[in-house]
């Protein structure tokens, strides 16, 4: 009985151990003293497994921190390859860490960045044949956008795609002798700067369509040109009306007033 207790304590301790080991290393970090947070860091280390995620994360974070105070790049480095293992969205806080130490961190990453750059199309569905259409993409990666074309088919041509002010959008114009029935067969691709790619709103084998329908035919409107009268404002045009509903009325009372017989009448009206 009293060597189950004896061990039950052992294992309490040993769970303990770790995480008072980190406290200490808080505190000696607090008070700048690097070489004490190091060697409590190294207990830590040791027994990473017995702590919680966000302990484990927070571990090896101050790892590389003390290695990175103590001017020990390539230390700091492998911690934060751990790190980023455990915590691959880790970025310390805005001002938190001075530029040569986020460089550090962003050489780890760059290291271990193999994505290429996310493409999002902006591109009718449909249009007319015999004029341009423009095609737009937003292009994002966290390394940065090194190039972007639009790949058009049969035939193969590459155009490249500008970028707009903002750095997002990225747009490129098809010329009108590309498009016509039935359809625009494309592709984007894009690269970021460290060379991942190509990132693809369809790809070769999957390209992007967008359907092309015959060009309508223009009907030319009817055009009063400056300084003609219209029809309406001629003189004519109300005379000839007038006489026209004058001439309905009288046959009107003509037709009522004559007698039953098969006789025909005759009416003639005389204008002046």
């Amino acid at each position: 009985m009293a060597r189950g207790l004896a061990v039950v304590a052992m294992l309490v301790l040993c769970g303990a151990a770790p995480a008072a080991e980190l406290a200490r290393a808080r505190d000696a970090l607090e008070a700048y003293d690097y070489l004490t947070a190091q060697r409590a860091l190294t207990a830590v280390r040791a027994q990473l497994a017995e702590l919680s995620t966000p302990e484990a994360n927070e571990a090896l974070r101050l790892s590389a921190v003390v290695a990175l105070s103590l001017d020990r790049p390539h230390e700091a480095r492998d911690f934060l390859r751990a790190l980023l293992d455990r915590w691959p969205d880790f970025s310390p806080r805005e001002g938190e860490w001075p530029p040569p130490w986020r460089a550090v961190l962003d050489a780890v990453r760059a290291e271990r960045d193999r994505q290429p750059p996310v493409v999002e199309l902006d591109a009718p569905d449909v249009v007319s044949a015999g004029g341009p259409v423009v095609v737009r993409a937003s292009v994002t990666d966290p390394a940065g956008i090194r190039d972007v074309k639009l790949m058009l088919t049969a035939p193969e041509v590459e155009v490249p795609m500008v970028v707009s002010k903002d750095g997002l959008t990225y747009s490129a114009t098809v010329s009108a002798a590309r498009v016509n029935p039935p359809q625009l067969v494309f592709w984007v691709a894009a690269y970021d700067l460290r060379g991942n790619g190509p990132g693809a709103y369809g790809p070769p084998n999957r390209p992007a369509t967008i359907r092309v329908t015959p060009a309508a035919m223009a009907i030319a409107p009817t055009s009063v040109e400056p300084g003609d009268d219209s029809v309406f404002d001629r003189w004519w045009f109300w005379t000839l009306a007038a006489v026209v509903v004058a001439g309905a009325g009288v046959s009107a009372a003509v037709l009522a007033a004559r007698p039953s017989d098969d006789a025909s009448v005759r009416a003639r009206i005389e204008f002046p």
